[in-house]
């Protein structure tokens, strides 16, 4: 989280993620949001989420949040990849974007990996320089959405 925001206290932490499930079920969606659980022990390591800025688009922002000790353990691949293939074969979008601090050289390989398309400029943004990337739905592979031993 320190890469994309301030961190949060725990109030503040607790206030968002209530926000984010109260949003789940409005339709047309504004905001969908997945709890990340570790396989094993079924222990909450993060949360990520589609988000609309426009109401009855073909477009969301993915996003995703770990806990500090999540880090370097695939999450990102195989959770973002799973949702990008539910947003793309059960939500009916065309493109999914997204934005991430331009120091994170970790998650622009993974989006990359996915088959984002990472654009070179960087944006300066109130929590730093930032990147941004998407892709289409006719450039998305499955596979990638499950391969997370590359």
């Amino acid at each position: 989280m320190r890469k994309i925001t301030r961190p949060f206290t725990g109030q503040q932490a607790e206030a968002h993620f209530n926000n984010a499930l109260s949003k789940t079920g409005e339709r047309p969606f504004s905001r969908l949001c997945w709890v990340i659980e570790e396989r094993a022990t079924g222990a909450f390591v993060g949360i990520q989420g589609l988000v609309w800025q426009e109401p009855d688009t073909t477009e969301a922002e993915i996003g995703i949040m770990l806990l500090p000790k999540s880090n370097g353990k695939g999450y990102p691949v195989e959770g973002m990849g799973a949702l990008v293939d539910y947003g793309f074969n059960h939500l009916g979008l065309e493109r999914i974007h997204a934005q991430f601090n331009a120091t994170q050289l970790a998650t622009e390989k993974f989006v990359k990996r996915l088959g984002f398309t990472v654009y070179s400029s960087i944006e300066e943004t109130p929590f730093g320089p930032a990147k941004s990337c998407d892709i289409l739905r006719k450039n998305w592979i499955p596979k990638q959405a499950v391969d997370t031993t590359a």
